[in-house]
């Protein structure tokens, strides 16, 4: 089986002491890299985790309505999906948009890089694609590493998608009620501000 993008992946900057009091540690956040990343979340909270979600910003639009899932919600997710288009893939070992859908691949979850940066190059055993669109395959979940002031650009594509993605999963520390409330009007399923690595390791799933 060929793997993702190959190289010697590089530690997240460790957080400034400074900044340290009165965070909170990820419960699941999993063990490589080791030093924690400093995210700011759309709530305004600060968080220290070592999963993903690297250089995000407060988000600017009302998160009212984002909901916490249950395990049972989580599970049934991961273990309803086979096929993950990766919007925002990177081929930097050290990026959580890489190191991310490496574990999904290695556990056997068919990948689908998404990205116009790369488009072309093979990644995760298929090339990437520029646009949600461009991809062949029935894609059960959509993964999202972007910021969230893109988030609402992407409504379209995901909603031009055919057929639609089952599930639409936002990483820890990305949420939007009004992007999570349109694909939900039509039918999609939506995590918000998880990781997938971490509840896929959490939960069990890893085997």
């Amino acid at each position: 089986m060929t793997n993702g993008p190959q190289g010697t992946a590089r530690r997240p900057r460790r957080a400034p002491t400074n900044a340290a009091a009165g965070r909170q540690s990820h419960p699941d956040a999993h063990r490589a890299p080791t030093n924690p990343c400093t995210i700011i979340v759309p709530h305004g909270s600060a968080r220290t985790c070592a999963t993903c979600a690297l250089d995000l910003r407060p988000c600017p639009s009302d998160t009212s309505g984002v909901q916490s899932p249950s395990d049972t919600d989580l599970r049934d997710v991961l273990q309803g999906t086979r096929t993950i288009a990766i919007l925002g893939a990177h081929t930097d070992p050290g990026k959580p948009a890489c190191y991310v859908p490496d574990y999904l691949h290695a556990h056997d979850y068919e990948v689908f890089a998404v990205n116009p940066l790369f488009a072309g190059r093979t990644l995760w055993d298929h090339p990437c694609a520029a646009r949600l669109t461009e991809l062949a395959a029935p894609i059960d979940m959509v993964d999202v590493f972007r910021r969230v002031e893109a988030l609402m650009d992407h409504v379209d594509e995901i909603l031009a998608m055919q057929p639609l993605p089952k599930f639409v999963w936002l990483q820890l520390g990305i949420a939007h009620a009004e992007f999570a409330r349109e694909l939900r009007a039509a039918g999609i399923r939506v995590i918000q501000d998880r990781c997938t690595l971490a509840e896929h390791r959490r939960l069990g799933l890893a085997g």
